[in-house]
């Protein structure tokens, strides 16, 4: 039998992106609220899109974005994962932690154990070295889960994705180190 889960943390399991999660996906890559930080909430195809770029991802890296669930219930808690960056800067190419929770789960502590988990996956099992993180500068929560799970502070970067002008341009780097 295989096993429910890639790895887990204390209250949580991460396991592969399916196709049969785009629903769940959808609604949380939807919700103005958890997209508040990003220049837009997804649309239904853009986040069937997400999801053919994370099992492509994790096809060819053997690793990528994880969905989080609860152990207790299995219940859909959101995303947690590893990514190489792909965009024109001096990271590209380099890993990338990023969190998304769906916001019934905002504020119970699973985007610090859940991103702390993984960053623990990604340096001990995996072997990367050095796993980088960013948000816009204005995006403080985010920003705190990276210094509560031991990332330093590197820098502050202007975002190539995002439009000249926009309040999420301006961005902070942090890294973690094995």
């Amino acid at each position: 039998m295989m096993k429910k889960y890639v790895f887990e943390s204390e209250r949580l399991g991460f396991r592969l992106v399916e196709e049969k999660d785009i629903n769940n996906i959808y609604e949380m890559n939807s919700d103005s609220d958890v997209m508040k930080y990003f220049p837009a909430p997804l649309t239904a195809d853009e986040s069937k899109e997400y999801v053919v770029k994370v099992m492509k991802h994790q096809q060819a890296e053997g690793y990528s974005n994880y969905i989080v669930a609860l152990k207790q219930t299995g219940e859909f808690v959101g995303v947690i994962g590893l990514l190489k960056i792909n965009f024109g800067t001096d990271l590209l190419g380099e890993v990338e932690i990023g969190w998304r929770l769906s916001k019934k789960h905002w504020h119970k502590g699973y985007a610090a154990e859940g991103a702390a988990a993984v960053l623990e996956y990604g340096h001990m099992t995996l072997n990367i070295p050095v796993i980088y993180s960013f948000t816009a500068k204005i995006n403080t929560p985010s920003e705190q889960v990276m210094k509560r799970i031991g990332m330093s502070y590197v820098g502050e970067f202007e975002h190539p994705k995002v439009t000249d002008g926009s309040n999420l341009k301006s961005h902070v780097l942090y890294k973690s180190v094995r």
